[in-house]
């Protein structure tokens, strides 16, 4: 004969939560949790934009138009800012930290990403392979635009901070 040893029935089990890598979020959508999620990931280096648009499930013109207006929007706030601080330098600069992201996004979704997709298309079409080189050079583009958005973002961010401080 087998005894089994059982729990007394007024404890509960206790769930455990499993593991999540990241601060967990209560409230909003999942959508707006996960696009915010991917954000930060660009952000932080994690994911590319073109991972992060196939994460959140939207494509790379609707991503660069978020984008674009995101920067818009931070561009706008801080001007209005500017204007009425009391030392307006910060803000100034801030604004043109912003600024220059905003049109970084705006040539990477405007110019040179559509013409990487273009020359991607015609390499897989079988084309010649300096179509090859100028896929090449018009992704590093993208990418270098990128980069060079979430360096101003970062920068404007910063300075807002310094203005906040004064």
């Amino acid at each position: 004969m087998t005894t089994t040893m059982s729990e007394p029935k007024s404890l509960k089990a206790v769930k455990k939560r499993p593991y999540a890598a990241g601060p967990q979020v209560d409230g909003g959508s999942s959508d707006a949790r996960r696009t915010a999620a991917a954000i930060l990931d660009v952000l932080g280096g994690v994911r590319t934009p073109s991972d992060a648009a196939v994460a959140v499930g939207v494509s790379l013109p609707r991503y660069y138009a978020l984008g674009v207006g995101a920067a818009a929007t931070a561009v706008a706030c801080a001007a209005v800012l500017a204007r009425h601080a009391a030392a307006p330098g910060w803000w100034r600069a801030a604004t043109v930290a912003l600024a220059l992201g905003l049109a970084a996004t705006a040539w990477a979704g405007a110019v040179a990403h559509p013409r990487a997709q273009r020359l991607r298309a015609a390499q897989a079409a079988g084309q010649a392979p300096a179509d090859r080189d100028a896929f090449r050079a018009a992704h590093r583009l993208a990418v270098v635009l990128n980069g060079a958005a979430l360096l101003a973002a970062l920068a404007g961010l910063g300075l807002s901070a310094a203005a906040l401080r004064q």
